[in-house]
C-alpha cells in the first residue's frame, strides 16, 4: 500500500480520543458494579458494545481514519 490514509483532521482525532476514553472508563465502572452486584456472568455481556465502541473510536484516533468517512468516501479535516 503506498502512502498513508488520513480522513479526519486533529480535532476529529482528539474527539474520538475523548470519546473512547470516556466510553471504556464507564464500561469498566459499569463492569465493576455489575460484578460487585453479583449479576450472572451473560448479563454482564451488555456492557460489551460499550468497550467495543471505545476501542474502535481510540483506533479510529491512533490510525486517524473514520470508519463512517471511509465507508462514505468522505473527509472531515477539521
Amino acid at each position: 500500500m503506498s502512502g498513508e490514509v488520513c480522513n479526519i483532521g486533529p480535532q476529529e482525532i482528539k474527539k474520538r480520543q475523548k470519546i473512547g476514553f470516556v466510553l471504556i472508563i464507564i464500561a469498566g465502572f459499569t463492569s465493576g458494579m455489575l460484578i460487585a452486584l453479583h449479576v450472572q456472568p451473560v448479563m454482564r455481556l451488555i456492557v460489551f458494545p460499550i468497550f467495543a465502541a471505545g476501542f474502535v473510536s481510540l483506533l479510529q484516533a491512533q490510525k486517524k481514519v473514520c470508519v463512517h468517512h471511509a465507508w462514505k468516501k468522505t473527509k472531515n479535516m477539521n
